[in-house]
């Protein structure tokens, strides 16, 4: 009895401490891992590898084969596109080439597609309790975007327009105040201003955060001019960008009309609808049957317990 309740003998000299931690210091080198913490990526300007790939997609004469060595120099961004279009193609067969899988997509539309790719995982990368709201907000205004534009006649590709709808989304994962919420300060009214959609209060405006970004990502002058005027009403704006001002408008509005409906909209919410679906010839019938084909983004992100 006295054996079994003695202590064990678990200490050793210091000394012999010091011999056994440098006889172990090479187990203890890590290799070939990463950092325990997630590197940070600066959000105001993209990868320095997708600035090379998309020169050389402006250039006249593209040689195929030099960007698919760029693409593969950054592995998120093949394993990106090879993913993406094994989903697409209509037999859903796996695509394991690179070139094969930016042929299927065509060089203007890639572009479009890293671009997005990158400014999403940027703007995510970080947790936040509001963040799987804001995807899902921003995925189906991209979505509805991309749909508007299937149906009208426009300077947008459904690509571009689901990339501009990025950039106008980008304030829900940068305002400081949407932080540090709880739950998304959706207003009451306004549902087709883009500025007023959601009760923040910031120095700067919603339009103006999503300009500058854009300015610091590389997009062209037309597309900066569409972002600076998503914050002015439809009539306010130049006639050669109405078109695509409807389009923008309407994906934010119906986007947070399908996510967050009320009872009864406000009549200047309706006005302003019914004057954006007038500049893209469309009717309601058009926008009921939109959103019918994108039911798959319409579920719920918070727990059923988080709503009673």
């Amino acid at each position: 009895k006295e054996e079994v309740l003695r202590p064990r003998h678990v200490h050793v000299d210091f000394s012999q401490f010091i011999a056994l931690h440098r006889a172990c210091e090479l187990e203890r080198t890590v290799r070939g891992g990463g950092p325990f913490f997630a590197g940070a990526y600066a959000i105001q300007k993209p990868p320095l590898a997708l600035l090379t790939i998309i020169d050389t997609l402006q250039k006249a004469d593209i040689d195929i084969n030099s960007l698919c060595e760029q693409v593969e120099r950054t592995p998120a961004f093949s394993h990106f596109l090879m993913s993406t279009a094994s989903q697409d193609n209509r037999l859903r067969l796996p695509v394991t080439h690179l070139k094969q899988a930016i042929l299927t997509y065509g060089l203007e539309r890639v572009g479009d597609m890293l671009i997005q790719f990158a400014l999403m995982e940027r703007l995510t990368q970080h947790t936040y309790p509001l963040l799987s709201i804001g995807k899902q907000f921003t995925h189906l205004s991209c979505a509805i975007a991309s749909q508007l534009v299937a149906l009208s006649d426009t300077k947008l590709t459904p690509q571009s327009a689901s990339l501009l709808t990025t950039f106008v989304c980008a304030p829900l994962f940068t305002l400081p105040g949407l932080k540090v919420a709880s739950q998304l300060p959706v207003s009451d009214s306004h549902y087709f201003q883009i500025h007023r959609t959601f009760k923040v209060k910031a120095q700067v405006p919603w339009h103006t955060v999503a300009g500058e970004l854009a300015a610091n990502w590389h997009q062209g002058a037309t597309w900066r001019a569409l972002i600076h005027n998503a914050g002015k009403r439809h009539h306010d704006v130049p006639n050669s960008l109405k078109k695509e001002h409807a389009i923008i408008q309407l994906a934010f509005g119906l986007a947070r009309e399908a996510l967050f409906p009320l009872p009864h909209p406000d009549e200047d919410s309706e006005n302003t609808k019914s004057a954006l679906l007038r500049t893209l010839s469309l009717s309601q019938a058009d926008i009921t049957l939109l959103l019918n084909r994108l039911s798959d983004y319409l579920f719920c992100p918070f727990p059923l317990t988080e709503l009673n």
